[in-house]
């Protein structure tokens, strides 16, 4: 059963731009979306990138303070 309104949630997004835009405009909120999400994933790799720091850093400060070296002789 079709009504006359159409609910769309907020938050969402769909692979097509709104009809009621230019192919121009179309084109510009694509190119913010795609902006929109090349920063997200850049985003989430700095913070990998800095979580995996804090680890070595912290393990070696470890390693360092307990004074837990490798043997000498082989």
């Amino acid at each position: 059963m079709k009504t006359m309104y159409s609910f769309k949630p907020s938050g969402t997004r769909t692979s097509q731009a709104s009809p009621s835009y230019s192919g121009d405009e179309q084109e510009k909120v694509r190119e913010k979306l795609i902006r929109e999400d090349r920063r997200r994933v850049l985003l989430k790799r700095i913070a990998f990138i800095a979580v995996c720091a804090i680890i070595i850093l912290g393990f070696a400060t470890y390693l360092f303070m307990t004074k837990v070296y490798l043997p000498q002789d082989f």
